[in-house]
């Protein structure tokens, strides 16, 4: 998420606002950009595998980090928000942590 965040700066977000605007209005486009996301998900866990992460384990973290990844965009983009990626994404990933060890 950091890497992203660097990638996703402040200039990079008018731009986002636009092609997310277009994507929204045409069904093929969305349907790619879903494609896209496996496509994403499939190589991570690849990835991770790779790097010696057993079953369940990769295919869990590298769904759950796309799925990380696309919600930190999604509000990223959102009207209204300033909040830099990196942000974004720490307080999404927080939400998960909090799930995964609740606060006792």
């Amino acid at each position: 998420m950091h890497a992203a965040g660097t990638y996703f700066d402040r200039d990079k977000r008018p731009f986002s606002r636009a092609r997310q605007t277009i994507i929204e209005a045409d069904p093929a486009l969305q349907e790619r950009e879903l494609g896209k996301l496996a496509t994403l998900k499939i190589h991570l866990g690849a990835l991770l595998r790779d790097r010696g992460v057993p079953e369940p384990a990769a295919t869990i973290a590298a769904e759950t980090a796309v799925t990380v990844f696309h919600l930190t965009f999604q509000r990223w983009i959102a009207p209204g928000e300033e909040r830099s990626f990196e942000d974004i994404a720490s307080e999404r990933l927080d939400a998960l942590a909090s799930l995964v060890h609740p606060v006792r």
